[in-house]
C-alpha cells in the first residue's frame, strides 16, 4: 500500500468514528427514478418535470436532461475534452421561473459554465482553485473545494464574498462534495429569534450525508445512507477512474415542493427520493 492509499485509508477510519460520534439520522426512500450507470455523477438539479445532471471524468463530461419521472434522456450538453465536469446548481430556490440559469463547476480548469434550461450556454466565470460541489442559498452560491472549507459566492459576478470552515466534533472535516442547501431551519432553540440554513454535503469516499449548520459550520448530524451504497454496488470499489474511487455516494438535492431530497451515486442504477429521520 502506497503513502497516498495508507493515508486515505486512514483518513476514512477516524473519519466515520467522527461520523458515527455525531449521532445519527437515518435515511428513508420515499421513490426510485432508474439512473444511468454510466453517468459519474457530480451534482443535481431538478424542476417540476426535468432532473439536470453534471457527469464528470475526462473525455465524458456533460450536462444532462432527462424526465423527472421515466429517467428517459432528453438531451444533454457535452463538454470539451479537457474539461472535467463537476457539482451544478440553479440561481434560485424557484426553479420554475422563466429567468433560472444552471452553473456547472469543472474540476480543476477554473471554469464555470452558466447554460439556460434548454442546455445552451450562455457565459463562463474563472474561478481559483478546484470545483467539487455547489448549491444555492437565495443570497449566495456556495461552493466545496475538497477542503474543510465552503464558499460563499456572489450570484451576480460568481465572486467570493467568504469562506466558512466546516467542523465536526471540533476537527475540520475535509473532502466535502456535492452540496444541497435547505433555508430557515432553526438551530439555536426555541424562542432564540435566530434561524440558520442547514447545508447538506457529501463526504467524498463516504457512505454519510452530513447537517452543516450554515452560521457556525458545525455539523449536526449525519445520515448514513450505506444502505444505498449496497444495493447499487455493494462497498466503495476501487477503479483506475481520475480520483481512485467510483461507484460511491454523490449528489443531492433538496426540493422544497415536495419537502423530501434527491440523492444518488456515481454510476449507481437508481435515484432516490429521500427524507432524513433521526433515530
Amino acid at each position: 500500500m502506497n503513502f497516498f492509499r495508507l493515508s486515505v485509508a486512514i483518513f476514512f477510519f477516524f473519519n466515520v468514528a467522527a461520523l458515527r460520534a455525531a449521532g445519527p439520522v437515518r435515511v428513508v426512500v420515499l421513490a426510485k427514478i432508474p439512473h444511468n450507470t454510466e453517468y459519474f455523477t457530480q451534482g443535481l438539479a431538478l424542476t417540476k418535470d426535468f432532473i439536470f445532471e453534471s457527469v464528470g471524468e475526462y473525455g465524458q463530461s456533460k450536462i444532462v436532461k432527462y424526465h423527472r419521472q421515466s429517467g428517459v434522456l432528453l438531451q444533454e450538453k457535452r463538454l470539451p475534452l479537457n474539461f472535467f465536469g463537476e457539482g451544478m446548481s440553479f440561481n434560485s430556490l424557484g426553479p420554475e421561473q422563466n429567468k433560472v440559469f444552471i452553473f456547472q463547476l469543472t474540476w480543476k480548469s477554473g471554469k464555470v459554465f452558466v447554460y439556460n434550461k434548454q442546455l445552451e450556454k450562455l457565459k463562463e466565470y474563472v474561478i481559483d482553485g478546484e470545483g467539487w460541489g455547489l448549491t444555492y442559498t437565495s443570497e449566495y452560491f456556495i461552493n466545496s473545494d475538497g477542503s474543510a472549507y465552503l464558499t460563499y459566492r456572489d450570484p451576480t459576478s460568481f465572486k467570493p464574498l467568504r469562506r466558512q470552515k466546516v467542523y465536526l466534533n471540533d476537527k475540520p472535516l475535509a473532502r466535502l462534495n456535492a452540496l444541497a442547501y435547505k433555508k430557515g431551519e432553526s438551530s439555536y432553540g426555541a424562542g432564540s429569534g435566530v434561524t440558520s440554513g442547514i447545508i447538506y454535503a457529501n463526504v467524498w469516499g463516504e457512505s454519510f450525508i452530513v447537517a452543516i449548520d450554515e452560521r457556525s459550520g458545525v455539523v449536526k448530524w449525519l445520515a448514513d445512507a450505506s444502505a444505498l451504497v449496497a444495493e447499487n454496488h455493494g462497498n466503495v470499489i476501487k477503479n483506475t477512474t481520475t480520483r481512485g474511487f467510483y461507484k460511491v455516494l454523490n449528489g443531492i438535492f433538496y426540493d422544497e415542493a415536495s419537502k423530501s431530497f434527491y440523492i444518488t451515486g456515481k454510476n449507481w442504477a437508481w435515484l432516490y427520493r429521500v427524507v432524513f429521520v433521526a433515530e
